[in-house]
């Protein structure tokens, strides 16, 4: 079972370092050398050592807690257990001022090994397949139930809005292996390790669709899942049949301008938000759309247009205002006006690092070497960054630019890599730090 590197680490007990976990006995170790995902079910025999955690759970998790931790961190742990050996484990906790947290636990080979968690529980919906194959779906219902506590339909004004889990299963209802394996392939779409895995199994499940809804259901899972693979041309075709039964949904025009836009077909994404409009009058997701799709395609001075647009119609935020900021990189003039606006925008965020970045790329811009740099170190403080991402990297460099130091910032920006994301690489800092290498004639050969 996989998960992205270092889940564990990201999710649980996020404040401590990564030592708290090895001495509550939980081992991060990848699969094998070179694997791009690591093992999902680390050991936690330390915190588990008895051999019945389900009598008296609590109380043994303390006691075998003591010899890797102090009681009282143990006692602060206070895990709240469900399950028993055969069907595996939930356990609930919560750190005195951090954060309540579920997670998953299953004994394998007389070890009690950890699952996944609530979070995006892509390993849980692989073990809920591995019961299914081996005809335990009463296990396999157990873990269902146990995350759609966790899950639950939303209302609002989009009949297609919400998580898509909750589409497929309902607490207690009766064990289907087809059905199980629908909710268990919704999960696996939501992340990328399992999106291709997702992908696959509702595509052949949906041959055998038995109803419109299960079709509809089906549709927004795969639109997850395309999305996340940047296959835009499937993502296009089930957003389209999506929007078709809903013209007003949200969540199936954003699936549709996504796809349009990660097919580089401009002119029809922004016709498709000119009809929304037309549905909509002054709709503000279709004008951000009509902003992100000029940017896409490079056309900045329209994407602030359109983000101007909002901001008149009493839409403004700290996301549309940097946004505004950010535009103005790639204009090649940055104004005191862009400037205030940044500062704005870092007002209404709470001094957000992602905003206070923007404002010091364009302290850099304008030559105000100080100030970004300053900037810069907040940002990356309030990140805990210890070195420079790309983000950072084009900052800098361009901060050594105005200093003159020619061979400082190239190397800065040499150090930025391609976004990965189709969608994201003309809004990116590496786009930036590529028009700059070009300005000062430094494009590798």
């Amino acid at each position: 079972m996989h998960v992205p590197a270092l889940k564990v680490r990201r999710v649980f007990f996020p404040h401590q370092d990564f030592e708290f976990f090895e001495a509550f006995g939980i081992v991060v170790k990848p699969v094998q050398p070179g694997a791009e995902h690591w093992i999902a079910r680390q050991r936690i025999d330390a915190v588990k050592q008895c051999a019945d955690i389900h009598a008296g759970a609590a109380g043994n998790y303390r006691q075998a807690s003591a010899g890797a931790a102090d009681i009282a961190t143990a006692e602060a742990f206070d895990p709240k257990i469900e399950g028993n050996d055969t069907t595996g484990y939930k356990v609930k906790f919560q750190i005195p001022g951090g954060t309540n947290g579920t997670f998953f636990v299953v004994k394998e080979d007389g070890i009690y090994k950890l699952l996944d968690d609530v979070d995006k529980p892509n390993a849980c919906a692989l073990e809920m397949l591995d019961r299914i194959k081996a005809g335990d779906l009463n296990g396999a219902k157990v873990f269902l139930d146990w995350l759609r506590e966790g899950q639950h339909l939303e209302g609002g004004d989009d009949p297609l809005g919400g998580p898509v889990f909750p589409r497929f299963w309902t607490k207690g209802q009766a064990a289907d292996a087809r059905k199980m394996k629908l909710a268990a392939a919704s999960l696996m779409v939501g992340t990328k390790p399992t999106a291709a895995q997702g992908v696959a199994l509702l595509e052949e499940l949906q041959k055998d669709v038995v109803s419109e809804r299960e079709r509809t259901n089906i549709d927004l899972a795969l639109a997850a899942g395309y999305s996340l693979q940047d296959n835009f041309a499937k993502l296009l075709d089930v957003s389209s049949a999506l929007l078709k039964q809903e013209p007003e949904s949200k969540r199936a025009f954003m699936s549709k301008m996504q796809a349009l836009m990660g097919l580089g077909r401009y002119d029809e994404a922004l016709a498709a938000a000119d009809e929304r409009l037309k549905l909509l009058d002054g709709d503000s997701d279709a004008l951000m759309m009509k902003m992100e799709t000029e940017a896409n395609r490079g056309n900045f001075v329209a994407a602030r247009g359109w983000a101007q647009k909002l901001v008149d119609q009493g839409k403004e935020s700290a996301e549309i205002l940097n946004s505004v900021a950010w535009f103005a990189l790639f204009t090649g003039k940055v104004t005191d006006a862009d400037i205030a606006t940044s500062i704005k925008s870092t007002q209404m965020a709470k001094d957000n690092p992602h905003i206070l970045h923007t404002l010091a790329c364009l302290y850099a811009e304008a030559g105000k070497t100080k100030e970004a740099h300053d900037l810069l170190l907040r940002s990356m403080d309030e990140l805990n960054l210890d070195e420079p991402n790309d983000d950072y990297w084009y900052a800098l460099g361009r901060i050594a630019e105005q200093y003159g130091e020619r061979d400082i910032a190239i190397a800065d920006y040499r150090k930025l890599t391609k976004p990965k994301e189709i969608l994201a690489l003309p809004t990116s800092s590496y786009t930036l730090a590529q028009t700059r290498l070009k300005v000062i004639g430094a494009v590798s050969k």
